[in-house]
């Protein structure tokens, strides 16, 4: 997904960016994670996540 903005420095803060832009675009339960944000063209960043459909089976 590409987003206004820069990619924080911070990498944690970084991940938060793009955990936000997909649970407003998306809704919390798409369950996204292992965020990654990239540098695009411009004032742009490329967020691209991991989405868990199903939870994990029970142990």
């Amino acid at each position: 997904m590409t987003i206004p903005g820069v990619c924080p420095k911070d990498p944690k803060e970084a991940e938060f960016v793009c955990l936000k832009a997909f649970f407003d675009k998306y809704g919390a339960t798409k369950s996204p994670d292992n965020c990654l944000c990239k540098p695009s063209t411009g004032s742009q960043h490329i967020c691209q996540c991991d989405i868990i459909c199903d939870p994990p089976p029970p142990k």
